[in-house]
């Protein structure tokens, strides 16, 4: 439960349509009636849950080192273009403090390739071009001159070689 957060602790901004499930109760203090609303839950609207679930535990079997099938593989293979929007929506909040379901909401998916993204992170991080802070629930830029390849990456390999 939250009480008085500010605006800027929120995954969402202004513009952004979400679904809200609340629960509504009166609330009686003194004699004075008040209606109370309780959000209990928030997410945006564009996201397909299913779709969330599926991609969640399609990254738990690749982390896991399970076979995939070769479907399965391509999807979670993230392209050049993703992991570039995925780093660009990083640089853009400089520290990135959200959910990897906000982030891929940001880049402008509804959960289809959120297994990707998942992956881009770690190839980002592997390539020491991210720092994600579990503790913190963070991931911070790493400043750096050097030029990287993506064909580097050894996570990107393994499972490029699954297809």
């Amino acid at each position: 439960m939250r009480f008085g957060i500010s605006p800027n602790m929120l995954n969402f901004k202004a513009g952004d349509t979400v679904d809200i499930a609340v629960t509504v109760d009166k609330n009686v203090y003194m004699g004075i009636v008040k209606v109370s609303i309780i959000a209990k839950d928030i997410k945006f609207s564009s996201v397909d849950d299913d779709k969330v679930i599926f991609q969640n535990k399609l990254y738990e079997k690749i982390k896991r080192g399970e076979k995939l099938d070769a479907v399965s593989a391509l999807q979670a293979v993230p392209s050049r273009d993703l992991i570039g929007r995925v780093y660009k929506q990083i640089k853009k909040s400089s520290v990135w403090q959200w959910d990897t379901e906000t982030l891929d909401y940001r880049i402008g998916d509804d959960g289809e390739r959120l297994s990707a993204v998942m992956i881009a992170l770690d190839v980002l991080e592997e390539l020491e071009l991210i720092e994600k802070d579990s503790n913190e629930n963070t991931i911070k830029l790493i400043n750096t001159d050097k030029k990287t390849d993506l064909e580097n990456s050894r996570i990107l390999s393994n499972l490029k070689q699954m297809i």
